[in-house]
C-alpha cells in the first residue's frame, strides 16, 4: 500500500476494519507505522475529529513513513546497483556436493585416522577465536569449489559459527572467483560488490555508513547513476571490516584464489589486513602455487585430496549402484566389482573430475554388457592424470567431424564466456540462419523453434567435442543475474512468465571444467584444433551470432539480454577480430548498424548521440571505418563544420578505428596512416582553425609530447615515433604553412621532436619543409610572420611609417623583429625583407646587412664567412636556391 493512497482512506473509513489491519504484514518498521496510521484513521475518523492534535499526529505519522519508505528504497537501489551481471553465476555452475561426500567437514569425523595429513579441525575453527584465516588448497579437480559451496550452503556452518558469534548477529558473505567468465567475475571490483551485497542484504541498515555520499544523493534525489569506481568499493569494505564489532561479526568464503586475475600478493594483503581486525574470519581456497603456501602455510589448513579417499568410494559404489549393468557384474563377479571401485579410487589419487569422468566411460561400458577383462582394460587404457586424459578424449573425435569440432572449439575459446546454447545455434551455416540474417525484421523465436535449436546443439556438442564444452543442466534456476530494473519492460511485454525452452536456451556454453579449459589452451592443444579448424576464423561467426540472436530473442529473453546489449557485444567481437588481425565482413557490420537504426526507431534507444558509425569509430573497427572514409561516407554528423582532418587530429584517442593498427597492439594511439593518406587525396585544409587550433598545430604539439615521453622512457628505438614523423611529412605534402615550426624553445618544433631520436629524419623532413616555404613565398602566401608569444603591446611596436603603393598601410612590427642595419630605413619584418630580396634577385638597400631569423648563424658557419659579411641575397641563396636566380612571379 502507498503513503498517498492512505491519504485517501480518511474519507473512506467505512472501508477500515480491524480485520483488514490484523491481515497486514507485520514484519518491518514501516508494516507497524502503516498499521499505526490506520488505526489512527479508522478511529479518529470514526468520530469526525479535526483538532490540531490529531492533524499532528497524522503529519507525525506520514512523515515518519515517508522517510522509512524513502531510506528503504535507497537500500534497495544501492542493493540492485551493486549486482552485476552474472555474479552468481559461478556459484550456480559448482555442482553439488554428492549427498554422501564432504560431511566429515562439519563434523570432525575425519580427525581419527588422518592425523599425518594436512588437516586442521575446520569445525574447532569456526567456533574459536583462534587463527582467523582458513586455507583450503588442493590438485586442480580435486573439489575445492564444492567443497566451498557445501559449506556456505549447509545450515551446520551457520550452526557452529553462532558458538562463535554469541550474541552478536555473524554475516556470511561469499565470492567465486572464475576466470572463465566475465572480467568482473575474476577482478576485485567484483569481489568487493558480492561481498558489499550480502553484507547489506543481510543487514540493510549498514548501507547508510558504508557509502554516505551515495546514501545522501539517494535521499536527496530519489536516484543516482553514477558508475562505482573502485576507490569508492575499496573504502565501503574496509568501513565494513572495522565496523565488525558488537553490531555483527564477518565470516567470508572465498574461492579460487588462483583465478584471480591481479597481484596475488596484494589479494592475500587484502585478507591478511581484514582477519586483523577483531570479529572476522576469512576462509579462502586455491591451488597450491608456492605464493598461496609461502603465505598460507601456518594458517590453519587441509589439503583436499588426503582426505577424500572414502568420499570418492562412496560416489563410486553410488553411481554403479544405480546402474542394472553393474548389479549384474556383482552377481557374475563379486570380486572383480569390488576390486574395480577400489582401483578406480586409488588411482584417482584424491581428484574427483578424474573419478567423474571414469565413471561416466566405465558406465557406457556397462551399458554395452562389456566383458570383465574390457571393463579393465578401459579402466588401464585411461590416463590417471587429466591433462593426458584430456588429450586422449581429443584424440577419440571422429575424422568427419573433427572440422566442424575445431570450429566449435574456436568459437567457445574466442566469446571468452559470453556465449549462450541459443547464440551457438546462431553460428551455423543453414539456410534459416540466412534467411533471418538478410532480414529487417525484429522477430522473437517461438517456443517450440528454440527447443529444436537447442536439442540440435546439445547433440552436436557431444558428438564433436566429447563431453569437454557442454551446455550445464538445469541444476540452476536461471541462467544469467540480472537487476530488477533491466528485467521491467521484458516481464511487461512477456506476461512477467518465464519458460523452461527460454531458461534452458541462455545457458552459457561452458567448459568441462577448468581444467579442461587450461589444457584446450596449451600449445599441443592449440596446434591440433587449428589444423582440425582449417583457418577458420570464429570472430565473424560470434557477430553474426549475436545480430541474429538480437533480431530472434524471445521476448522473456530480454529479463536476461537487452537488445542493446547484444549490439555492443557484437561490436566487442568485431572488434576483437580486428585486434587479432581477422577480419569481419563488412555486410555484417552493415546489417548491425540497420538493426541499431530500426531499434533505435522502435525502443528510443539511442546508441551514440552522434550516430552509429561515431559509435563502431569507438571500437577498433579500422579496415571497415577506412572502407567507409574512402566510399566518402560521412562518419560524424558535423563533418561539414569539423572536417574529419581536425577530427582526427583532435580526438584520435577517443576513436581506435581511426587509429594505426600496430601501434594499438603496443599500447599506443596515433592517426592512422592510410586514412590520413586518403584524406590528403582530396585537398584538405590542414592550416585552417577550428576552435582556436588548426590540424597542423595540433599535430605539431602531439609530436613534441610523444617525443617528450619517449626521451623520458629512455627509448632508444620508437614506431611511434617514426609514425609520428610519418603524419608529419603527410602535412608539409597537404600544404601545411611552413610558419608554424617555429612555434618552438628550440626555434622548430620539427628539431625538438625528431632531433634527438631521429636526426637523419629530422633533416628530411626540415628539408621537405623549407622546399615547402620557397613555394609558399614565390606564391607570395606570406604575409606576417607567426609568434608564439602574445601579441605586442603598441608601446612595442614600430610607429607606421610608409604606405604600400595602393595605399594601404604596412602593419607595425616588433623592434626586435625588423632589420637592426643602420642604413635600412624599412619598417617590414626581416624575412619579408629576405623573401623580397630573394623574389627581386637583388640586395635589399644597396647590400646593407639585415636581422636574419633563427638559422642565420648556422647558415654563416656553413659559408665560412665571419659574422658580418653576410648579406640578405646570400642568406637566401645559401637556404638552397644557390647562384640560380629564382623564377619571375607572376
Amino acid at each position: 500500500m502507498q503513503t498517498a493512497l492512505i491519504l485517501s482512506l480518511r474519507n473512506q473509513v467505512h472501508l477500515i476494519t480491524e480485520e483488514m489491519i490484523c491481515k497486514l504484514p507485520s514484519d518491518s518498521t514501516l508494516d507497524h507505522l502503516r498499521i499505526d496510521l490506520l488505526r489512527a484513521i479508522k478511529e479518529h475518523g470514526a468520530n469526525n475529529e479535526t483538532s490540531s492534535q490529531h492533524h499532528t499526529l497524522f503529519s507525525s505519522l506520514l512523515t515518519k513513513m515517508t522517510r522509512e519508505e524513502r531510506e528503504l528504497h535507497a537500500k534497495s537501489q544501492i542493493l540492485e546497483q551493486l549486482v552485476f551481471q552474472d555474479y552468481r553465476d559461478r556459484e550456480d555452475r559448482i555442482l553439488a556436493a554428492h549427498e554422501e561426500t564432504f560431511k566429515w567437514v562439519l563434523t570432525n569425523d575425519h580427525r581419527d585416522g588422518y592425523e599425518d595429513k594436512r588437516w586442521s579441525g575446520f569445525v574447532s575453527w569456526l567456533r574459536a577465536d583462534g587463527d582467523p584465516l582458513y586455507w583450503v588448497t588442493g590438485k586442480p579437480g580435486s573439489g575445492k569449489s564444492t567443497l566451498m559451496k557445501f559449506i556456505v550452503h549447509n545450515p551446520v556452518c551457520a550452526m557452529r559459527l553462532a558458538a562463535w558469534g554469541g550474541n552478536v548477529p555473524i554475516l556470511i558473505l561469499r565470492f567465486y572467483f572464475w576466470n572463465s567468465g566475465a572480467n568482473i567475475q575474476c577482478s576485485q571490483e567484483g569481489l568487493f560488490r558480492s561481498l558489499l551485497h550480502d553484507a547489506i542484504k543481510q543487514r540493510p541498515e549498514i548501507a547508510s555508513f558504508l557509502f554516505p555520499q551515495r546514501w545522501d544523493r539517494w535521499l536527496l534525489f530519489g536516484f543516482d547513476s553514477k558508475p562505482w569506481t573502485l576507490s569508492e568499493l575499496t573504502g565501503a569494505f574496509e568501513v565494513l571490516v572495522q565496523r565488525a564489532k558488537d553490531m555483527y561479526k564477518l565470516c567470508m568464503f572465498v574461492d579460487g584464489l588462483d583465478e584471480f586475475e591481479g597481484s596475488h600478493n596484494d589479494l592475500i594483503s587484502l585478507f591478511k589486513k581484514a582477519v586483523s581486525s577483531p570479529n572476522v574470519k576469512v576462509c579462502v581456497s586455491s591451488r597450491p602455487w608456492a605464493v598461496f603456501q609461502e603465505n598460507f602455510a601456518r594458517q590453519p589448513s587441509l589439503m583436499l585430496e588426503d582426505l577424500t579417499y572414502p568420499d570418492i568410494l562412496a560416489y563410486i559404489s553410488a553411481n554403479f549402484d544405480q546402474h542394472s549393468g553393474f548389479a549384474a557384474l556383482q552377481k557374475r563377479e563379486p570380486e572383480f566389482a569390488s576390486t574395480l571401485v577400489e582401483n578406480i579410487a586409488i588411482k584417482s589419487r584424491g581428484v574427483f573430475l578424474w573419478v567423474h569422468l571414469v565413471v561416466s566411460s566405465l558406465l557406457g561400458g556397462l551399458s554395452n554388457f562389456d566383458r570383465v577383462v574390457d571393463l579393465q582394460r578401459r579402466l588401464d587404457e585411461l590416463p590417471a592424470d587429466l591433462e593426458n586424459f584430456y588429450a586422449k578424449i581429443l584424440d577419440t573425435i571422429d575424422p568427419f567431424y573433427e572440422k566442424h569440432a575445431g570450429q566449435l572449439f574456436s568459437i567457445v575459446a574466442a566469446s571468452k564466456g559470453k556465449l549462450t546454447a541459443l547464440g551457438l545455434s546462431f553460428t551455423e551455416e543453414d539456410t534459416a540462419n540466412e534467411r533471418l540474417f538478410e532480414t529487417d525484421q525484429i522477430s522473437p523465436l517461438s517456443p517450440g523453434e528454440v527447443a529444436l535449436r537447442i536439442q540440435i546443439v546439445r547433440r552436436r556438442l557431444s558428438s564433436r567435442c566429447k563431453g569437454l564444452i557442454e551446455i550445464p543442466s538445469d541444476s540452476y534456476s536461471s541462467p544469467r543475474t540480472r537487476p530488477a530494473r533491466a528485467t521491467a519492460r521484458a516481464s511487461s511485454l512477456s506476461g512477467g512468465t518465464q519458460s523452461d525452452v527460454t531458461l534452458e536456451s541462455l545457458r552459457p556454453v561452458s567448459y568441462l571444467h577448468r581444467t579442461a579449459k587450461d589444457y584446450l589452451k596449451t600449445k599441443e592443444a592449440k596446434i591440433k584444433i587449428e589444423t582440425m579448424a582449417a583457418g577458420y576464423t570464429p570472430y565473424s561467426a560470434l557477430t553474426k551470432s549475436t545480430l541474429l540472436m538480437a533480431k530472434a530473442l524471445p521476448l522473456e529473453a530480454q529479463q536476461w539480454f537487452t537488445l542493446s546489449e547484444l549490439v555492443q557485444q557484437a561490436l566487442d567481437y568485431a572488434s576483437t577480430a580486428t585486434t587479432a588481425r581477422m577480419s569481419v565482413e563488412s555486410k555484417i557490420i552493415d546489417e548491425l548498424g540497420k538493426f541499431a537504426h530500426a531499434l533505435t526507431h522502435r525502443d528510443s534507444q539511442d546508441f551514440s548521440a552522434d550516430g552509429f558509425l561515431p559509435l563502431l569509430a569507438k571500437h577498433n573497427l579500422h579496415p571497415y571505418m577506412l572502407e567507409k572514409i574512402q566510399n566518402r561516407v560521412e562518419i560524424f554528423r558535423d563533418q561539414a563544420r569539423r572536417p574529419l582532418l581536425w577530427r582526427i587530429v583532435a580526438e584520435y584517442k577517443q576513436y581506435p578505428s581511426l587509429c594505426e593498427l600496430e601501434l594499438l597492439e603496443e599500447g599506443h594511439l596515433a592517426p592512422a596512416i592510410d586514412i590520413m593518406q586518403h584524406i590528403s587525396r582530396n585537398n584538405p585544409e590542414p592550416n585552417s582553425v577550428i576552435d582556436g587550433e588548426s590540424p597542423w598545430s595540433m599535430i605539431l604539439k602531439e609530436c613534441i609530447a610523444v617525443a617528450r615521453r619517449v626521451r623520458a622512457a629512455a627509448q632508444r628505438e620508437s614506431n611511434e615515433l617514426n609514425h609520428w614523423a610519418s603524419l608529419i611529412e603527410i602535412f608539409i605534402k597537404m600544404g601545411a604553412d611552413p610558419r608554424m615550426n617555429r612555434n618552438s624553445e628550440q626555434g622548430s618544433c620539427i628539431r625538438e621532436a625528431f632531433g634527438w631520436l631521429l636526426p637523419s629524419r629530422a633533416k628530411k623532413l626540415e628539408k621537405l619543409l623549407n622546399t615547402s616555404k620557397r613555394r609558399w613565398s614565390l606564391a607570395r602566401r606570406f604575409i606576417l610572420p607567426i609568434f608564439t608569444e602574445a601579441p605586442p603591446d603598441s608601446s612595442d611596436a614600430i610607429p607606421l611609417s610608409f604606405a604600400s603603393g595602393d595605399g594601404a598601410l604596412t602593419p607595425p612590427v616588433r623592434k626586435e623583429n625588423r632589420c637592426r642595419s643602420p642604413l635600412c630605413d624599412s619598417t617590414m619584418p626581416v624575412e619579408r625583407i629576405l623573401e623580397s630580396a630573394i623574389i627581386a634577385g637583388e640586395e635589399h638597400a644597396r647590400g646593407t646587412r639585415h636581422l636574419a631569423p633563427r638559422g642565420y648563424w648556422d647558415q654563416r658557419k656553413k659559408l665560412g664567412k665571419p659574422r658580418s659579411k653576410i648579406s640578405c641575397r646570400e642568406y637566401g641563396e645559401s637556404l638552397d636556391f644557390g647562384n640560380k636566380r629564382p623564377p619571375p612571379v607572376s
